[in-house]
């Protein structure tokens, strides 16, 4: 049995689950990627974080969550796109 957050690998030993994924508790010690507006910046977490205000993540599977671009901005957490400013 492979301990939590890793999974079984083809050669039947425990890896833990890689950057951008953390452990799937529904199916028996697997990994599933982040979802967009979250991330997990290094292998063998046992939960992916939600991107911070002002940064985001827009695929699946994310290590680390972008800044807005100048001129957009998200002003709240687990985002998977910043908005434009309004002008002014």
């Amino acid at each position: 049995r492979c301990p939590d957050a890793y999974y079984w690998n083809s050669s039947g030993s425990c890896n833990p689950c890689p950057a951008g994924s953390s452990a799937n508790w529904s199916s028996d010690r697997s990994c599933s990627d982040c979802p967009v507006g979250q991330y997990a910046p290094m292998q063998g977490m046992l939960q992916c974080i939600g991107c911070s205000r002002g940064r985001f993540a827009n695929d699946t599977g994310s290590s680390e969550c972008h800044a807005c671009p100048a001129g957009r901005f998200s002003s709240s957490s687990s985002q998977s796109a910043c908005e434009a400013c309004a002008p002014g």
